[in-house]
């Protein structure tokens, strides 16, 4: 949601790359996280 919000203020139009190259970064670096998240011992 919050990247949503900031590229409707134009948070990202004064960078590069453009916002869908972020957006596509920051699914991978979640889908990393998650993938490596460590497994609580039951």
């Amino acid at each position: 949601m919050a990247f949503v919000t900031l590229e409707l203020a134009g948070g990202f139009s004064h960078s590069a790359p453009d916002p869908g190259a972020s957006w596509s970064r920051s699914l991978d670096a979640l889908d990393a996280a998650l993938r490596t998240w460590p497994i609580a011992a039951p």
